[in-house]
């Protein structure tokens, strides 16, 4: 299952760290937490305090829908957070 994004990472000092193309990170959402591998839109890293567009393949199937919030996790240390846009399958 794959849906895109609005990512935005954390500060440095928060936790935030680079995500690359094929990271594979923790999401949570609701009472789910699931991992995926991100793929950013248009860059190959996505530094803490930016955001990108990203297409995220999750390994599970979980219930989602366009304008979900979401947290995610790298490294056991949170990251940042996005908003569902539209789901792939």
């Amino acid at each position: 299952m794959c849906f895109v994004a609005d990512n935005t990472l954390l500060s440095e000092e928060q936790g935030g760290a680079d995500v690359v193309s094929g990271d594979r990170l923790r999401f949570y959402t609701r009472s789910a937490a699931v991992w995926g591998t991100v793929t950013p839109h248009g860059v190959d890293v996505v530094r803490p305090l930016h955001g990108a567009e990203v297409t995220v393949t999750i390994e599970e199937q979980i219930a989602l829908e366009a304008a979900q919030p979401f947290a995610f996790r790298q490294r056991g240390r949170a990251a940042g957070s996005g908003t569902v846009r539209r789901l792939r399958r």
